[in-house]
């Protein structure tokens, strides 16, 4: 239809409407009557009512008339009317017209309404589904203005200060007053409910984004308090056993009323010393731990993997002298991570292994993609009961995770299911660099 087409001009349509519809009806004038003729052309206004307006039907109301005196009421091609009669007609007709062209108007305006209302309501839908997944302030500030810039076509800011110009909605955070969602004046108008609710919104996602992370923070905190309890739990055993077994040594020694003979003597010194070494190797975990914990990056560096190996076998000293291990390790390709941690964490693990596991014992390194893992399994031998509540964990598990999320990795310690191997693993992203 040629009201329907975009390019044309309104005032054209509203003009071109009743001239187009004369001409068709002017060859049939001898056939139809004046009233289907009066009929025809107020059709063509409701058309032209529905599609351009009110203000535009009305012209095309009073051209339309002016048609019908002009062409189709004798005597034809003059405006002087012979039959008084047809000024009634004139009269309905442009009143008719005049109706259709006031309720069309009403109708468009409720309509354009209704669609501006549903607009805000989408945007709103978008507002409250878009700002939860936002944690960040700055990335909240940054959707809502996207998103509000698209819906109302003008820039939209978050400012600390209102402007000296335009409107300015205040975003509160609880009670606290925090930002100020600004806008021109024009579109505030027209959006008022939208950006209101955009306002509200923003300040509802703050108040939820701040309170998750002083949850977070406060687990966080626990979980903290709860790992150094059990540490310190576990390093007051590790090191109270010892330290009993030396004093009574030592005051066995120290009493003159307690008859020893030399191999007596040889015997409390040497078990002296062992409980000594025992000391020495919980306080070298202590200092590795504090190592750890006090790194905040590690220092990425370039070797091979056996040499991380030997590294870790020569940490210990002579504690695994009698010690069978297999070795199975991928040295074709350097890793990337800190060597000094990596070696601390895989002394640690065969510590573990040789002390509380049994033969046989394998450690593997293999690459699987971009990471790098050293796999280390042990028999096991009988179940041992369960450790009394206050009972040591030991420092070696604890270090090797520390060490796995400095490297953005993973430490695993598995059980079979036989119950008769212990596997524990170290994964970290080792970014392959082929030599």
């Amino acid at each position: 239809m040629p009201w329907d087409n975009p390019r044309l001009s309104p005032w054209l349509v509203s003009l071109g409407g009743p001239l187009l519809a004369a001409m068709l009806l002017l060859p049939l004038r001898g056939w139809l009557t004046t009233t289907d003729i009066a009929m025809a052309l107020l059709l063509v206004v409701a058309v032209i009512a529905v599609r351009q307006g009110s203000r535009f039907a009305s012209l095309a109301t009073v051209l339309s008339v002016l048609l019908f005196d002009v062409l189709f009421v004798e005597p034809y091609y003059t405006l002087h009317v012979h039959n008084l009669d047809y000024l009634l007609t004139f009269g309905v007709m442009l009143a008719v017209g005049l109706l259709i062209s006031r309720l069309s108007g009403q109708l468009r305006g409720r309509l354009e309404r209704v669609r501006q209302l549903l607009r805000q309501l989408r945007g709103m839908f978008l507002l409250a589904r878009g700002l939860p997944g936002h944690g960040r302030s700055e990335a909240m500030y940054d959707f809502v203005t996207q998103l509000l810039g698209r819906r109302l076509g003008c820039p939209v800011s978050v400012r600390p200060e209102p402007p000296a110009e335009g409107e300015a909605l205040p975003v509160f955070d609880k009670q606290r007053l925090v930002a100020y969602l600004c806008c021109a004046a024009g579109p505030y108008k027209a959006n008022r409910t939208l950006l209101r609710v955009a306002a509200s919104l923003l300040g509802q996602s703050l108040t939820r984004a701040r309170l998750a992370r002083a949850e977070q923070e406060a687990r966080l905190e626990a979980e903290l308090a709860s790992g150094r309890n059990a540490l310190l739990r576990s390093l007051s055993h590790d090191l109270r056993t010892p330290l009993a077994s030396i004093m009574g040594n030592a005051s066995m020694l120290a009493d003159p009323q307690v008859r020893l003979g030399e191999a007596e003597y040889r015997e409390i010194a040497e078990a002296i010393y062992q409980q000594s070494r025992v000391l020495s190797s919980h306080f070298d975990k202590v200092m590795e731990l504090n190592r750890v914990q006090r790194q905040e990056q590690p220092s990425l560096q370039v070797v091979m993997p056996e040499e991380v190996v030997s590294a870790a076998l020569r940490r210990r000293g002579n504690l695994f002298d009698a010690v069978r291990f297999d070795f199975a390790i991928d040295d074709d390709t350097p890793v990337q991570g800190d060597a000094t941690l990596l070696e601390i964490a895989l002394a640690n693990m065969l510590e573990n292994a040789v002390r509380h596991g049994q033969a046989p014992f394998r450690l593997e390194g293999h690459w699987h993609g971009e990471l790098y893992a050293f796999t280390l399994s042990n028999g096991c031998g009988e179940r041992a009961p369960r450790p009394q509540r206050d009972g040591g964990a030991g420092l070696g598990v604890p270090i090797c995770r520390a060490v796995a999320d400095l490297h953005q990795g993973a430490f695993y310690l598995t059980e079979a299911d036989d119950g008769h191997t212990m596997t524990a693993r170290l994964v970290w992203p080792a970014w392959r660099t082929e030599t």
